[in-house]
């Protein structure tokens, strides 16, 4: 479930990405801890991209352009072990295709 902030920002890309016709790929991320969620970090990743892609549809975007993949935390932007890299590998990254 994403916050109002994060619908914020989905808006925003939705809205650029109804100027062009390029498809998207959406990719969740998590940090490295371990986490209870079903199916663990790789799942959580996958649901935080499906999460957006979701929004993004219901923003008005064709579901058909938009892919996903999760790659819960083989991917980190901040290695060391605080709560504010933790907090930068929580994230969702939207990759513009090349027509």
């Amino acid at each position: 479930m994403l916050t109002e902030a994060a619908r914020a920002v989905v808006r925003t890309v939705a809205a650029a990405l109804m100027r062009t016709a390029s498809d998207i790929h959406v990719i969740g991320h998590t940090d490295r801890r371990w986490t209870p969620y079903p199916g663990g970090n790789d799942a959580l990743s996958l649901d935080r991209a499906e999460s957006v892609k979701r929004e993004l549809i219901t923003d008005g975007i064709a579901a058909k352009r938009i892919s996903t993949a999760g790659k819960g935390a083989s991917e980190p932007v901040a290695v060391t072990d605080s709560e504010s890299a933790y907090s930068q590998n929580r994230r969702v990254v939207v990759i513009g295709m090349c027509p």
